[in-house]
């Protein structure tokens, strides 16, 4: 009986620490090296929730919060390097994006942050020479907080900078020295960063700008990722293997929503697969989200899809391709 037990009690170790060890890896973004093609998970919404920008290829693209009018800003500046992860400025002026190496050797294991024009024109370098996992705009636009490696090679901690959006000032925020970070967003008010840690289960953190030694977590699990904090700051979205498909494998990833005033929380989704990486809509209850179409492989292909907030009028949106404009 007692090595039945310790049977029982190995396997679900190895469960609970392959589910950390999805998340911690999704957060790094380098799974392996054909992670940018087809349709990154990675997405944004423009401050007025008219349009997106999203990754695809390897380039970035806009278009109609609907999938229609896709415009294509970015094209291949060289064989090394691949755009993704865009961002919406706050003022919807500006686009940033992170430019990463397509493989991992050196001397190209590098990632920068550009930023341009919602045009795609005036495109400009914004950082050097480090390892950036995220990155996302300042309330007032004129910053960049980021999450990423400095002098890559001599170290592997991650921590949370600020730079500002011409590439002067930059500053260390954090002194965690973190196996991996992810989630990274700004509050609408300017004075707080919003970031998950991964190392073998995920913390979600509130960071106080005014006051960078105020860390405190507000939610963790060791099945949980893909944290999103509502504009409001009333609720917060993330990814959770669902209770039924723990014991199981595959794992089922599906949305999950917390109520921060009462710790309440109650499942979104019911797709049986894999959701990632949900954002809000700034003026509206509802989220758009990544759902795997081939869950599980190692090669994932994506779908967009919005819910709303309680759950209902599950879509998906089609991005028309064939309406592409450069």
């Amino acid at each position: 009986m007692k090595k039945i037990t310790v049977i029982i009690t190995v396997v679900i170790a190895i469960l609970v620490i392959a589910g950390s060890y999805l998340f911690r890896t999704n957060s790094k973004r380098f799974v392996d090296e054909t992670f940018w093609v087809g349709l990154n998970s990675s997405v944004s919404i423009s401050p007025d929730d008219r349009h997106i920008v999203f990754a695809y290829n390897g380039d970035i693209f806009v278009a109609g919060i609907d999938g229609s009018d896709i415009k294509q800003l970015t094209f291949p500046r060289d064989e090394y390097h691949v755009s993704i992860s865009p961002e919406f400025s706050p003022d919807g002026a500006n686009i940033l994006f992170i430019s990463y190496p397509k493989k991992f050797d050196k001397p190209h294991t590098r990632s920068r942050i550009f930023v341009m024009d919602i045009n795609g024109k005036n495109l400009k370098q914004v950082t050097e020479e480090d390892l950036v996992s995220w990155a996302t705009f300042s309330a007032d636009s004129k910053k960049i907080f980021f999450l990423g490696v400095d002098n890559y090679g001599q170290s592997d901690a991650r921590e949370a900078y600020s730079v500002n959006i011409n590439g002067a000032d930059r500053k260390q925020l954090t002194d965690i020295k973190a196996y991996s970070m992810g989630d990274l967003s700004a509050s609408v008010d300017g004075k707080e960063l919003y970031f998950t840690e991964y190392h073998l289960k995920a913390t979600f953190y509130r960071l106080s700008l005014d006051d960078t030694t105020q860390m405190k977590p507000l939610h963790s699990g060791e099945y949980t990722g893909n944290y999103c904090l509502s504009p409001d700051k009333k609720y917060v979205v993330f990814v959770e293997v669902s209770k039924e498909s723990r014991s199981k494998s595959p794992f089922e990833y599906e949305l999950f929503v917390m109520d921060m005033a009462t710790g309440q929380v109650r499942q979104l989704t019911t797709l049986h697969g894999e959701a990632k990486n949900p954002r809000f809509f700034h003026n509206q209850d509802k989220l758009i989200f990544f759902r795997a179409l081939n869950w599980p492989t190692r090669n994932p292909r994506y779908e967009l899809m919005t819910v709303d907030l309680d759950g209902t009028h599950l879509q998906e949106i089609k991005l028309l391709f064939e309406s592409a404009k450069s």
